[in-house]
């Protein structure tokens, strides 16, 4: 969902001269163009990654992309199924997946809100959560003004989380396998803000034009405006109150602490950030 500044502001664009106008114009997006979770993926003016078969399984069924489906995919999520119940191990997704994708479906959603990836090394996870994460950036970008799309005050910055035991391991796993994904992804290059280790900002359209405006008025802003904002955090439930949260991505949420009483334990990371996906609706991830 896209708009424009209104005629008053065109106005006010057009007596700033060229360059103040072709900065605001630049960022206007009239028609978000959002492709499926694969090309997306796949694409090389998107992500350009490589996907096995099964991945692409898998990204489609996490994003309920049922009509977009092969005989392969049907083939192998009933196969997964089949197997959840199999052996000494669960493996699998659970035998009534579809009945829950067309609840999700009938509902509004265009994604499962909760995903457990749990696989050996080399499985693929942080492969899938960077995929996941860049694509719930794009999307949000997408949107032009995702504040005011979400009803959102419009000085409130959005943030993905990629929580884990410690920072050090955040940035190194999954929040590293998020920003090689995004940083070279030509899709995101005129959005980019601020692209460091641990942190990743990204630009909107509405945040584009806000600039102009600071600088039509000759306003000089401190803050980053940059309101897509990706931060790698150690577990800490202190740590994400507050925010406004469009995804979580717990890496290696297995290894938190359990058993005891404190903020860094996995029911109270859980806890703590996850009510704050709720101003993003069914959105939320």
């Amino acid at each position: 969902m896209a708009r424009t500044p209104s005629k008053r502001n065109q106005e006010v664009l057009k007596s700033q001269g060229s360059s103040l106008l072709s900065t605001a114009a630049a960022a206007l997006n009239p028609k978000a163009d959002i492709p499926d979770i694969v090309t997306f993926a796949e694409h090389p003016y998107f992500l350009g990654k490589k996907l096995y078969p099964r991945q692409k399984s898998f990204l489609r069924l996490m994003y309920l992309e049922t009509e977009l489906m092969t005989d392969y995919d049907i083939n192998v999520i009933n196969e997964w199924a089949e197997q959840f119940y199999e052996g000494p191990i669960r493996a699998g997704v659970q035998p009534d997946v579809w009945d829950r994708v067309d609840w999700l479906k009938e509902r509004g959603y265009s994604h499962f809100r909760e995903t457990l990836s749990i696989g050996g090394r080399r499985g693929g996870k942080g492969h899938i959560g960077a995929i996941a994460g860049a694509y719930q950036n794009y999307k949000l970008i997408m949107l032009d003004d995702p504040q005011w799309y979400y009803g959102v005050d419009r000085s409130k910055d959005l943030f993905l989380f990629v929580t884990a035991t410690n920072l050090i391991q955040a940035k190194q796993y999954q929040f590293a396998d998020f920003a090689n994904a995004v940083l070279n992804a030509p899709c995101f290059e005129k959005y980019l803000a601020v692209g460091k280790e641990y942190f990743i900002a990204f630009r909107t359209p509405a945040d584009i034009r806000r600039i102009a405006e600071f600088e039509r008025r000759g306003i000089r802003v401190e803050r980053l405006v940059a309101s897509v904002r990706n931060l790698a955090m150690s577990s800490n439930s202190r740590a994400g109150r507050g925010a406004a949260c469009f995804m979580n991505i717990f890496d290696e949420f297995a290894h938190m602490l359990v058993g005891t009483a404190g903020p860094r334990t996995s029911d109270e990371v859980y806890n703590a950030f996850t009510p704050a996906l709720d101003q993003l609706g069914k959105d939320g991830m």
